[in-house]
């Protein structure tokens, strides 16, 4: 079988009838169309389809016995068995359904068997008489319903897999258990010590009863040394009475080679050296030493357990005395209703002495004849179902009156699991029963949870479709990439290519890289926003500098596609607000992405306007992204802004994306205090309103043209962003760093700039070479320090580092890119924070920075 059909889901069918094999196909026959390609690409690659519904059978017909058999040995010849079979019983004129299983299996001892039959020709003890292998084989009753067939074929083809699983697992088994015998023998030589340090008395005899070994809590419980009974007959410490009992079941002990006294614990008398008796627990076992055969008891002292069951007996006492006492009806009865136990409260209740009651049907004495259908229904289901049952019954005194009375029923089963007796606990409820319309009420109430529990399961199957839906997209959006990436990475290596051919595959592989770092980010935010940890900033920022930012940014994007962008000023807007500059820009930059990947011809335009505060309204900034794409249906739009949902699955093949991006817009504008709304016609184009809350704007002027004056609020940026591309790098560098791959990476990039790098494998070595440089008085310029590393990871290397008052500048890399890993490098030392991919210019200017704060 190939890789993706490496589940067999082979099923033969044997009937006579045309129409049984038509059913069956239809029952169990292959996924057509999209979701047999879904179910395929599943395979491909390792999906969890999630239901069963996604089965896809093989399934092959045989309408009489003779022929069966036949394609049963093609194909066990041709090593493609089949996991299955459904035979039909009766399918004259040749063998029937029995003997063509028997015949079956002769050939294929393994393949699971599904008896359909109305059981008219064949009854269950004859079937099962004739088979026998009951493990390989159920029986299917017809009329049979097609979701059990399914369910049939599903359990019964994943069983015949873990048989052959097993089977390969077999000579592991061996190879172990051959392990495990040497262990136990290896054992044998530290048994004297186990029995010393046990807590049970230990003692070995021959099979004559002379005492062989004697342990330490055998010398305590029976008071004697191990010298003075070693060599000595085991009888001595027991009561002559018990010797010939002792003698009889070692007897049977050894002509049953111990599997039956092994079984069952013994209760055995011990006699204490001082003549004391004390009640004893003895399990026996057989002991094999070469050729010789020993007995080995395990005793254990139960005085404190009888003691125990002594007071269990005044308990179960009490508890009788207690029932007596109850003003509830208790009462016991036999299966068939004879009554053996009835307390006084409820003989007092009906009138009827014990003599009267005891030994009587209470069918016949105390419920009415309507209800004696469903007591009797009560008590079937509580002997089948072994679970305690409520009831509400009425019962008849001995002078005909009614009492309402509520039953607690349970039973009393035996050690073979039957039922021994069926008590019940009754209280009278008939002052109680003008609540009626109370409890029918919270009966309604009960019953609309109920409804809304289903409809919260229904959601979260959708909630668990959808999930699937995304892992499938998502493997796509990963894969996709990686292939460019290393089929271009293994061009790279071809002696021949040119100059050009080099360029091509370097910005390709830059390309797809920067495509899977926007993936994991996309992750990364949702799962933040999910677990509810996505901190936003509230500082000035300018507004108008983020709009020219994504103006400047899209306009290129925008242009590849041959699409006219444009930002319209619906209004002046404040010179600053107080928000997140960066996750306004990734609202902005993620709507006029999606406008400009789904529109193919036209326009996107991005529409900004400020709305001034009215009646105690709190001000905010409004975007309005339209564009003349694919649009979308209103179902789309509906499900538009749920995590991990795209409009449609074509959509998803056609445009690619996670379909997290609009999640993630939404979740930031609540957390910027505004929200994000959505129109649409399908063919004519999409507009997404975003809105943010702009925090007080007292004294803050609004600029009625922003991208004219936008220069003079521009924000501050961090000083290595605008640092001038590093030239020269003269300083030394430690590297703590344990990926090789990642080592020569960076040396390369600081050495070409003239950097001196010295390398540490792991955090110890760091902090070692960091210290002697340091003692030395030639400490390193800049530790480029790896948080994750053996020994000693980053966080620990730094901190000691600084508790020995090492003051160079420490810089952490790290592939954890939230802030709260960020803040965890600051607290632990470090002076700055790169995160993993490593930017070159980052790098370098960096490096820069603090070799020039190191040098003054």
């Amino acid at each position: 079988m190939s890789s993706i059909d490496a589940k067999n889901q082979r099923i033969l069918v044997i009937d006579d009838s045309p129409a049984i094999h038509d059913d069956f196909r239809k029952i169990l026959g292959a996924l057509e169309g999209d979701a047999a390609v879904d179910q395929l690409a599943a395979r491909l690659f390792d999906d969890d389809i999630g239901t069963d519904d996604a089965a896809v059978f093989e399934i092959d017909s045989a309408y009489q016995g003779q022929e069966a058999l036949a394609m049963v040995q093609q194909a066990v010849d041709r090593r493609r068995p089949y996991a299955m079979a459904f035979v039909d019983v009766r399918m004259p004129p040749g063998w029937d359904g029995i003997e063509t299983t028997c015949r079956i299996w002769e050939v294929d001892p393994e393949i699971l068997v599904v008896i359909c039959t109305a059981f008219s020709d064949h009854r269950w003890e004859e079937i099962v008489q004739q088979l026998g292998r009951a493990s390989h084989f159920l029986i299917l009753k017809k009329p049979f319903d097609n979701i059990e067939v399914r369910q049939l074929a599903c359990s019964l083809t994943d069983k015949w897999e873990q048989a052959r699983a097993a089977e390969l697992k077999l000579d592991e088994m061996n190879r172990r258990v051959e392990e495990r015998a040497q262990a136990i023998r290896a054992s044998e030589a530290r048994m004297q010590a186990i029995m010393e340090t046990a807590a049970d008395a230990i003692i070995i005899t021959d099979t004559q009863g002379v005492v062989q070994s004697f342990n330490k809590a055998a010398e305590a419980s029976f008071g004697y040394a191990a010298e003075e009974m070693l060599g000595r007959l085991v009888t001595k410490l027991m009561p002559p009475s018990e010797h010939a009992l002792f003698a009889r079941l070692t007897r049977q002990f050894l002509e049953s080679d111990g599997a039956a006294a092994s079984a069952v614990r013994r209760e055995i008398t011990g006699l204490r050296k001082d003549g004391t008796e004390f009640p004893a627990d003895l399990t026996c076992n057989i002991v094999e030493t070469g050729c010789e055969k020993l007995m080995m008891g395990i005793i254990r002292d139960i005085t404190e357990r009888k003691q125990a069951e002594m007071e269990l007996r005044r308990e179960r006492d009490f508890n009788l005395a207690l029932i007596e006492s109850s003003t509830a009806y208790i009462a016991a009865t036999s299966p068939d209703g004879i009554v053996h136990m009835a307390n006084e409260s409820l003989l007092r209740a009906l009138g009827y002495t014990a003599a009267e009651l005891i030994g009587k049907n209470y069918l016949d004495l105390v419920v009415p004849p309507e209800e004696r259908h469903r007591v009797l229904e009560t008590t079937e289901a509580l002997m089948t179902g072994k679970m305690p049952v409520t009831l509400e019954t009425e019962i008849l005194t001995k002078e005909g009156a009614r009492l309402q009375v509520v039953w607690g029923t349970g039973q009393v089963s035996n050690a073979q699991g039957e039922t021994e007796s069926v008590f019940g606990v009754g209280i009278d409820i008939t002052e109680r029963k003008r609540g009626e319309h109370e409890l029918k009420q919270y009966a309604d109430a009960l019953e609309r949870a109920n409804r809304r529990l289903e409809e919260h399961s229904l959601s979260a199957q959708e909630a668990s479709r959808t999930k699937s839906e995304f892992l499938a997209n998502m493997s796509h959006e990963i894969r996709t990439p990686m292939t460019a990436i290393l089929g271009f990475s293994e061009n790279l290596l071809l002696p021949d290519l040119s100059e050009e051919d080099r360029v091509v595959a370097v910005e390709t592989i830059r390309r797809n890289g920067k495509h899977l770092l926007a993936l994991i980010n996309d992750i990364l935010d949702l799962s933040k926003v999910e677990a509810g940890k996505l901190d936003v900033e509230r500082i000035a920022c300018s507004p108008g500098q983020v709009i020219e930012d994504v103006r400047s940014l899209m306009h290129s994007r925008a242009l590849e596609k041959g699409l006219e962008f444009q930002v319209e000023y619906a209004t002046g807007l404040p010179e600053t607000i107080l928000s997140d500059p960066t996750r306004l820009r990734q609202i902005l930059i993620n709507l006029v992405g999606n406008a400009v990947k789904f529109t193919e011809e036209g326009s996107v335009w991005l529409v900004v306007g400020f709305q001034h505060p009215q009646d105690g309204e709190e001000p905010f900034l409004y975007f309005e992204v339209t564009d003349t794409g694919i649009g979308m249906t209103p179902e789309q739009t509906e499900r538009l802004f749920q995590p991990f949902a795209q409009a449609d699955s074509s959509t998803t093949r056609r445009f690619g994306g996670t379909g997290l991006g609009l999640t993630i817009c939404k979740r930031l504008s609540e957390k910027l205090g505004g929200t994000v709304e959505v129109s649409s016609q399908l063919g004519v184009g999409s507009t997404f309103r975003v809105t943010i809350a702009t925090g007080k704007l007292d004294g803050v002027a609004v600029v009625e043209k922003p991208a004219a004056t936008v220069s003079r609020f521009v924000e501050p940026q961090p000083a290595l962003a605008a640092s001038a591309p590093v030239d020269k790098l003269d300083c030394r560098v430690l590297l703590a760093e344990d990926a090789p791959d990642n080592q020569r990476l960076i040396c390369l990039i600081l050495n070409k700039l003239g950097a001196r790098v010295t390398v540490a494998e792991n955090g110890q070595i760091a902090y070692k070479q960091a210290m002697e440089a340091w003692r030395m008085a030639e400490p390193f310029d800049v530790v480029l320090m790896d948080m994750q590393m053996p020994i000693l990871d980053g966080y620990q290397t730094t901190r000691r580092l600084r508790e020995q008052r090492y003051t160079g500048p420490i810089v952490a890399l790290t592939a954890h890119a939230m802030a709260s890993d960020r803040a965890k490098c600051l607290q632990a030392g470090c002076d700055a924070y790169l995160s993993k991919p490593i930017e070159r210019e980052r790098l370098t200017a960096l490096v820069a920075e603090y070799a020039r704060q190191t040098i003054v």
